[in-house]
């Protein structure tokens, strides 16, 4: 293939981003239809996943080869396939994983490919920072959503604080004294979705997660 970004030097350096990625390839000329890229994602959106796909390998000639997981087995399956060197192109990644796999070395940058990090000045900027680790960009996010605190004020008023928290050092500190008034006898409740989630709260409260 010609010019500055070759197919093989993407793959290798775009193993967090997801459909992003693969689109951006669509730019680049055709490749031997004997070239494979090996795609893995959880199964969210499996039949959207599987038009792009298609819509992609008819305009490049490039055959994508697609699997996806459940959502509960993907983070332990596809740490299996890195551990055993399973051919992997990209993917996608959550950010609560992403430090871990990059500091195992199963991912690398994307910040010297210009053509990928042009798509940030379409994000917002929590969805860029989601990617970055330690400096360097990771990948592109391919949707986003929202989390939220619920807050009682009768029971906020019944310890003694006159306003809801804004801040992560306040969620703490109104949450121990809600418990030390014996106002409830646990901090904070929050209905189990994702322990991914819960657990990238609890490290921004500056708590060590074991992994």
């Amino acid at each position: 293939m010609t010019g500055n970004l070759s197919r093989r030097s993407f793959l290798k350096s775009t193993a967090a981003v997801g459909l992003g990625c693969a689109a951006e390839l669509g730019g680049i000329a055709r490749a031997p239809a004997a070239e494979i890229i090996n795609f893995a994602t959880w199964s969210a959106a499996v039949d959207t996943v599987k038009s792009h796909l298609a819509a992609f390998e008819a305009k490049t000639g490039i055959k994508v080869n697609y699997s996806n997981l459940p959502w509960a087995q993907y983070r332990e399956t596809m740490i299996t396939k890195f551990v055993g060197n399973a051919p992997i192109d990209t993917l996608w990644v959550s950010d609560s994983w992403l430090p871990e796999w990059a500091d195992a070395g199963w991912l690398v940058p994307i910040d010297q490919y210009k053509t990928l990090t042009a798509y940030n000045a379409d994000a917002s900027d929590f969805c860029n920072q989601s990617m970055i680790y330690k400096g360097k960009q990771y990948g592109l996010t391919y949707y986003t959503d929202y989390m939220g605190f619920i807050y009682d004020n009768e029971l906020l008023q019944k310890a003694g604080i006159a306003s809801p928290p804004t801040t992560w050092a306040e969620v703490a500190d109104q949450a121990k004294t809600i418990k030390s008034k014996g106002v409830l006898p646990w901090r904070t409740v929050r209905r189990r979705q994702r322990q991914c989630g819960h657990a990238g709260w609890r490290r921004a409260l500056g708590a060590q997660v074991a992994r």
